[in-house]
């Protein structure tokens, strides 16, 4: 199981900047994004391996929480705005979800061995 905390704290900086939210006042709103983006990608299937931080996946899972947080954080953005945010999350994650990671992952469950698979993969 993956530690949302730990990947939360890591991801926090990066994803202030984007939301252009400088002050830690807003740090738990920010924090509870990232969260809540790490639980839906692992919800709607993403690959536990996409999340580690040496994973050549792990740029894209930013990316997803950085747009996801953006079309959450905050009250003032347009629905366009907002739309266009999701949009952009659910491409990122459906990329995701067929990335060589996942297929690894989907072949380890039927194999019992990660390890194996991922070396056929790449």
């Amino acid at each position: 199981m993956i530690d949302m905390t730990a990947i939360a704290e890591e991801m926090l900086p990066a994803v202030k900047v984007a939301c252009r939210a400088a002050s830690e006042l807003f740090d738990p709103e920010i924090t509870a994004c990232i969260q809540a983006a790490l639980a839906d990608m692992l919800r709607m299937g993403v690959s536990e391996a996409c999340f580690e931080e040496d994973s050549q996946y792990h740029p894209l899972v930013l990316q997803a929480v950085i747009v996801y947080s953006k079309a959450h954080f905050g009250q003032d953005n347009p629905n366009a705005e907002m739309d266009y945010f999701r949009e952009s999350y659910d491409r990122t994650v459906i990329s995701l979800m067929n990335s060589a990671a996942n297929s690894a992952a989907d072949d380890a469950e039927d194999d019992g061995s990660l390890g194996s698979s991922l070396g056929s993969h790449l």
